[in-house]
């Protein structure tokens, strides 16, 4: 089955029919997340690198299913960059292309990290992101939502917790970024319906266990977890006063006991 796996293509805004960048994986899971180099050399993106489980179902975030990738647009070379526990992704390269942030699970915590060229380390920065997505188990095209380097390759502007936050990718210091939204909104009425959880009479829905005496004059059935009778046309009746459930009457075949 492959109704997860995707390609990464691009168009011309003009028109046209595109052309293919990255062909889907072998193993019929997606690619997403694609970051252009500063000089348009190299496509970055993440991969899922390991397939799904058969249920499709559960996904455990802090083993290492999805990874960084770099691919030379000009001979075509792939090449894995970043990988591990709590997987990589989300990149997003520096306006210099000497450092790539992007995001990985740790434990329950979803953590923006920093990975450097020139010394291939990858470092936590900040931690006060909201939970990403890369559990969920239905295909999706973006693991976190998106953010950005600012121009002078040391911030980055992300979103976390409801919140902007500028974030020093040197010294992992965050700052709130303010801002300010007006905004309309109609207000609709939604319906709503009142249900007496305490009425003093109900109508029973459903009966079962009936049974019928010889003459055919008389039923017993199960309700509500009791036993009741009902002779002709009168209102059932319950058939004793016990406090305990009642269950499967029988006539007796003179009609005169019921056992149950």
């Amino acid at each position: 089955e492959k109704h997860h796996a995707a390609e990464l293509r691009i168009y011309d805004l003009r028109g046209g029919s595109g052309r293919l960048l990255v062909p889907a994986p072998d193993n019929g899971e997606p690619v997403n997340e694609p970051q252009f180099s500063g000089e348009g050399r190299h496509l970055y993106y993440t991969e899922k690198v390991t397939p799904s489980s058969p249920s499709r179902v559960y996904v455990d975030a802090n083993h290492s299913n999805l990874a960084v990738m770099r691919r030379d647009l000009a001979n075509g070379e792939t090449k894995l960059l970043i990988r591990g526990f709590g997987s990589a992704i989300a990149p997003q390269l520096s306006p210099n292309d000497r450092r790539i942030a992007f995001v990985r699970r740790v434990r329950e915590k979803t953590v923006l990290f920093v990975y450097d060229f020139a010394t291939g380390k990858e470092l936590p920065v900040f931690e006060g992101l909201d939970r990403d997505e890369q559990a969920d188990y239905s295909w999706i095209d973006g693991y976190y939502p998106q953010y950005g380097w600012f121009p002078d390759n040391r911030h980055v502007a992300i979103w976390g917790k409801g919140k902007l936050w500028n974030v020093d990718m040197d010294t992992g210091a965050a700052k709130e970024i303010p801002f300010s939204v007006r905004s309309r909104h109609k207000i609709t009425v939604p319906p709503r319906f009142t249900h007496d959880l305490a009425p003093k009479s109900i109508t029973v829905r459903a009966i079962r266990q009936l049974a019928y005496s010889p003459d055919d004059r008389v039923v017993v059935f199960n309700a509500l977890g009791r036993l009741w009778r009902k002779q002709d046309d009168a209102k059932p009746a319950r058939l004793t006063r016990a406090s305990t459930f009642e269950f499967e009457p029988a006539f007796s075949r003179d009609g005169r006991k019921i056992a149950y």
